[in-house]
């Protein structure tokens, strides 16, 4: 399984009728895919590679309608407004409750989007270690959340849920 990377990615989407061009930062990589279906998954895939920090799309006269559906229904990464998983997650780590617990608990062992496992993961942890949990630099991230599988993932939930009386 691939590792998040050390530094926060940007993408970039140029739109046009028949295509997207994308720029990835500070990778410099580019891309381009169809704008149809089969592109945006193409695109979608490779984006939930990087979990980028933000996605910029341009306007293109209604061509980036479709683009940013499909982008915000597969959340990558970058789509972290109020709403999102990521947003929610980041909320509810700051919570001390059982209930915010066990859902954290629960993002840990089903969510999809490596950012949200990462954060609620480290703030069981965290809490666990008597510690608050400081949102204040993500960048310094100590557990590599890339290495559980969703076996790992479910196993270290019940473990975590019989620890924490959850059950």
């Amino acid at each position: 399984m691939e590792h998040l990377p050390a530094a926060p990615s940007f993408v970039g989407i140029d739109v046009s009728k028949d295509r997207l061009d994308v720029h990835i930062l500070p990778t410099g990589q580019t891309l381009a895919v169809q704008r149809n279906e089969k592109g945006f998954e193409d695109l979608v895939s490779e984006l939930r590679k990087l979990a980028p920090a933000l996605i910029a799309l341009e306007a293109t006269g209604g061509l980036e309608v479709a683009v940013a559906a499909a982008l915000a229904s597969a959340n990558p990464g970058g789509v972290g407004g109020p709403g999102s998983t990521y947003h929610d997650a980041r909320k509810l780590c700051a919570q001390h409750t059982p209930e915010a617990i066990h859902k954290q608990i629960e993002l840990m062992r089903t969510c999809d989007d490596p950012r949200v496992v990462t954060i609620v993961t480290q703030a069981i942890i965290d809490r666990g270690a008597g510690k608050p949990r400081d949102h204040s630099n993500e960048q310094t991230q100590r557990v590599d959340t890339s290495v559980l599988t969703p076996e790992k993932r479910e196993a270290l939930a019940a473990l975590l849920r019989e620890a924490m009386g959850l059950q």
